[in-house]
């Protein structure tokens, strides 16, 4: 015959409730400052969404606006804005896992500089092709599409990550 504990939580006494939020104070504290820097930015921005719901359509990037209206803050602020929560906590996991890796390896200067210059030419590229199939082609669709989110960035940081590994090649 043996004794069965319950398995009720308040019967774990060395385990804290609030475990798994020291432990995700942790994992941020551990985080280099950059990609801290980065989550609290777009977390920042989400918060700003979702307390005072602007219009998105005024942040997200569309280069007909960029290139005839000259609404060049859509460069930045497309990249900060998010669809919904999925969206930004998946981009802030991806960015998280992969932005701490790489600002370990390239420093917080470079990464910051490089995270700065990812939602720079990924606006730049996006708007130059929008721009590229309307002069060539008349395709007008691209010009006037609304995109918003950190996962061009993401995918850069992906690539340099993949890039620069320790890993046998």
């Amino acid at each position: 015959y043996t004794k069965h504990r319950s398995r009720h939580p308040s019967h774990f006494s060395n385990q804290p409730i609030f475990s798994s939020m020291s432990r995700a104070s942790e994992t941020l504290a551990d985080l280099p400052l950059s990609t801290r820097t980065i989550l609290s930015a777009c977390l920042l921005t989400y918060l700003y969404q979702f307390l005072l719901d602007p219009p998105l359509r005024n942040y997200t990037m569309c280069p007909q606006n960029v290139l005839y209206l000259h609404e060049f803050y859509r460069v930045i602020t497309s990249a900060l804005f998010h669809g919904g929560l999925m969206h930004v906590g998946m981009n802030c996991m991806s960015a998280m896992a992969i932005g701490g890796m790489l600002e370990k390896r390239i420093g917080t200067l470079m990464m910051g500089l490089t995270v700065l210059w990812g939602i720079l030419l990924t606006s730049v590229v996006y708007v130059f092709v929008s721009w590229i199939l309307y002069a060539m082609f008349g395709y007008e669709k691209m010009m006037l599409q609304h995109s918003l989110g950190f996962s061009g960035v993401i995918f850069q940081l992906s690539v340099l990550e993949s890039n620069t590994g320790s890993g046998n090649r």
